[in-house]
């Protein structure tokens, strides 16, 4: 076989293996991070990349720089300032707050990772306003247009430099982006402000429990008494489930350990669906009693199932979610969706709400397990002027990059330690806040971006349209190109969008003779353009189940977001590279 064509086959192969990673993270929700990562694996075992290539894109300085502005963000998301926020945002018209907690939102997410924001928002919402729809997707938005304003507001950017400086193009600046993200930022805030209400949510729509909770009481001459939960086969009871048990004296059991002896009167707390209480044989020995069950499950939490979490694609059940967390999931919501049957079968998804029954150690055990965003905040322990000192120091810093004196890395690093000398942030919750979903992520991104490059498959894929687009203004190009970026990072993460776009940019400016920057530009601004699905970013799925929005509630309001985000950005660019000459 001539070399040309095994060379094809082999870039076709490759191809056709993103392909379908792309196509196995969107529809069968198994994590981005193992998919990618695996796929990574499969390209060095075969030669593909080599071993130092392959090992310098997990240890590279821009991912380190990308955990350590996470572990940052850790330490500003829980502080005594979120109180100050919290008064300052949450009073006036819903109109007002609306533009507030927008602007708030955007300006915060230039510095700070977006999803730390949006947690943050998340924390300041609750308790306030119990029915949120109105507000989270807004913000989710708003985080994501000012993530695009400085080179460190989303991990995107830093991608994009990454791969820019390895190609032999000089670093962007901090605010490099500032003034082409800066006109669409503020019509995206305008239109976020103006846009009718309906498109938010109906803000009356009430937070339905999504379970059915009853009492059964364990009567003196029970056959059940003496023997433990698991005995009495209390502990896999098919449609509902066991999650406390009240004693006699009071005494709370949560949630019920399938060793717990059953002891009479015990007070049995049943979740489930009350028509399927006959299908449990066993509940002919209690007395279920027909009482108020807005009391019942003292210990319950809510979390989110995070994009880091290692539950993704497992079961309750096959996760031993019960045993590992001292935790028992009493309903799961997904966007609108509330499963509350059956649960230990049904697979979770990144961002599933879960409404938990907890034990007395949840919270300390797993305050910074990032499996979860908590939508209960832990307490703020650090004082006010300890973070005011710690916001102020980041800052500084950052500034310090922009006027070249300090490298983006070195400079995060110092500001980490200093937190972790002034206890702002522990060095045990470091140990457990290490984001493997996204190194493996953001690794693999490298490495596709390596081996696309390496087999020169984006010229190949382009010279079949190549001749076509001579034959066109350079403008028509970069637009077209713009639009395959949107429509990739809708698909899969922000970060392999990006590993995937940037070799094809190079090759598409290299191939018209015409300046590489516009393309490298778009591809930051493209891949982090994610507001018509929950699926394509991170804060998207955040808010979707929290809010309980439905798919297309982001269709309609991300949709002309997404149409006057295209148009702003891409005038910008052309305006600023004189490539509106050619028009």
């Amino acid at each position: 076989m001539p070399i040309n064509t095994m060379q094809n086959l082999i870039i076709l192969t490759v191809l056709l293996l993103i392909f379908s990673a792309i196509v196995i993270v969107y529809f069968f929700e198994i994590s981005t991070g193992f998919v990618f990562f695996t796929l990574s694996i499969l390209f060095l075992l075969t030669g593909l990349i080599e071993t130092k290539e392959f090992l310098s894109s997990f240890f590279d300085e821009t991912l380190m720089t990308i955990v350590t502005l996470i572990f940052i963000s850790r330490g500003l998301e829980y502080n005594r300032l979120t109180e100050v926020f919290r008064n300052l945002l949450l009073n006036g018209s819903k109109r007002y707050i609306l533009f507030k907690l927008n602007v708030f939102s955007l300006i915060y997410s230039m510095f700070v990772n977006n999803a730390a924001v949006v947690s943050t928002m998340i924390g300041i919402l609750r308790g306030r306003y119990q029915y949120q729809r109105p507000f989270l997707m807004s913000i989710s938005f708003a985080s994501i247009l000012g993530g695009m304003l400085t080179l460190v507001g989303t991990s995107t950017n830093l991608i994009v430099n990454n791969l820019k400086m390895k190609s032999g193009f000089p670093t962007w600046n901090l605010f490099d982006f500032f003034m082409i993200g800066i006109t669409p930022a503020i019509v995206g805030l305008i239109y976020l402000a103006k846009a009718p209400l309906r498109l938010f949510g109906d803000e009356d729509t009430k937070t339905k429990e999504g379970s059915s909770i009853f009492e059964a009481r364990v009567s003196p001459d029970s056959k059940l008494i003496g023997k433990s939960i698991e005995e009495n086969g209390l502990r896999n009871l098919k449609k509902i489930f066991l999650g406390e048990v009240v004693r006699e004296n009071g005494e709370l059991v949560s949630p019920a350990s399938p060793t717990h002896i059953i002891q009479k009167n015990d007070r049995l707390v049943f979740v489930g669906d009350k028509e399927d209480i006959q299908s449990a044989e066993i509940l002919k020995d209690l007395i279920v009693l027909d009482s108020d069950s807005s009391y019942l499950l003292k210990n319950v939490n809510e979390v989110i199932v995070s994009d880091e979490s290692d539950l993704i694609g497992h079961t309750p059940k096959n996760a031993q979610f019960r045993s590992r967390f001292n935790a028992v999931i009493i309903s799961i919501r997904r966007g609108d969706k509330v499963f509350f049957k059956n649960i230990g079968e049904e697979t979770i998804h990144s961002g599933d709400q879960l409404r938990l029954v907890i034990g007395d150690d949840f919270k300390k055990s797993h305050a910074n397990d990032l499996s979860f965003v908590h939508l209960e905040k832990k307490a703020e322990t650090n004082g006010m002027i300890s973070s005011l000192l710690f916001l102020v120091f980041f800052i500084c810093i950052l500034f310090l990059n922009l006027f070249g004196l300090l490298s983006l890395f070195k400079g995060t690093l110092i500001v980490l330690v200093f937190a972790i000398l002034t206890k702002i942030i522990s060095v045990n919750s470091l140990r457990t806040e290490i984001p493997y979903n996204l190194i493996m992520t953001v690794g693999s991104a490298f490495v596709i971006s390596v081996v696309l490059k390496n087999l020169k498959a984006p010229e190949l894929v382009l010279s079949f349209i190549l001749p076509y687009l001579l034959q066109m203004p350079v403008f028509i190009s970069l637009f077209l190109f713009f639009l395959f970026v949107i429509f990739l990072t809708e698909f899969v993460s922000n970060a392999v969008a990006a590993g995937i776009a940037f070799p094809f940019a190079l090759s598409l400016a290299n191939g018209l003779s015409t300046a590489t920057e516009p393309f490298f530009l778009v591809t930051a601004f493209g891949a982090s353009a994610s507001f018509l699905t929950p699926f394509g970013y991170h804060t998207n799925m955040m808010v979707f189940s929290v809010g309980q929005y439905k798919p297309s509630d982001f269709l309609k309001l991300g949709l002309p977001l997404t149409i006057a985000y295209i148009i702003f950005v891409y005038v910008s660019i052309l305006y600023k590279f004189d490539l509106y000459v050619s028009l």
